[in-house]
């Protein structure tokens, strides 16, 4: 095996790992109480908190203070993307049954597959264009009007999914240009930091209301 093809069978190893970690965190802290908005809050200061005891024990914590001003602020921005996402996702699951969540919400690889061709100029495969047609019609099917009523909850929690694929899908093409120029645990950390920030006015509302 060469080695493009054992990067290649890592890559796919990674993603996969990621998908199944990915997909139980949502449903773990659907089970604890407590309003989406701090769930998500604290679910990002404890990734920032554990990335950046990598990067102190690492040795790689000066790396943080070494970027750019233009990669700081596309890090931060990308945070920002990132706490809306996580806040959409969870609070879907407030409105909404995990079945429509979920699905709705992993339709983000399909939005990803469809930009990267024009955000990445990556080389389009035809061979996706039929599981492209399939999760568009299952979309179609999750979304019948029979079964989700405009403007009630479920439909919010639909939207609030739908909307948390587009950010996924913002954070994927947007971050593998930004790993050029950003070491991937120094993104993480400006990442993580700029989500915590713009979710902390909505953890602090949500503790005064609650």
């Amino acid at each position: 095996m060469t080695n493009s093809n054992n990067k290649r069978a890592l890559g796919i190893s990674a993603i996969l790992c990621a998908s199944f970690i990915w997909g139980t965190i949502p449903l773990i802290l659907r089970l604890i109480d407590g309003s989406s908005s701090i769930k998500v809050f604290w679910r990002v200061c404890f990734a920032f908190l554990a990335i950046t005891a990598w990067l102190v024990v690492s040795g790689r914590i000066k790396q943080v203070f070494k970027v750019s001003k233009k990669a700081l602020t596309a890090g931060l921005i990308q945070g920002i993307v990132l706490g809306i996402n996580w806040a959409l996702f969870l609070g879907a699951f407030e409105r909404a049954n995990v079945a429509t969540v979920e699905l709705l919400g992993y339709m983000g690889p399909v939005f990803v597959t469809i930009l990267a061709p024009f955000v990445l100029s990556d080389k389009f495969d035809k061979r996706i264009i039929i599981p492209l047609i399939m999760a568009f019609l299952g979309m179609t099917i999750i979304l019948n009007p029979r079964s989700i009523v405009i403007g009630s909850h479920e439909f919010v929690g639909a939207a609030m999914a739908g909307a948390s694929a587009l950010t996924y899908a913002f954070l994927t093409v947007i971050g593998k240009k930004l790993i050029a120029r950003i070491e991937m645990d120094v993104l993480l950390w400006f990442e993580e930091l700029g989500a915590a920030l713009v979710l902390l006015p909505l953890a602090l509302i949500a503790y005064k209301s609650g």
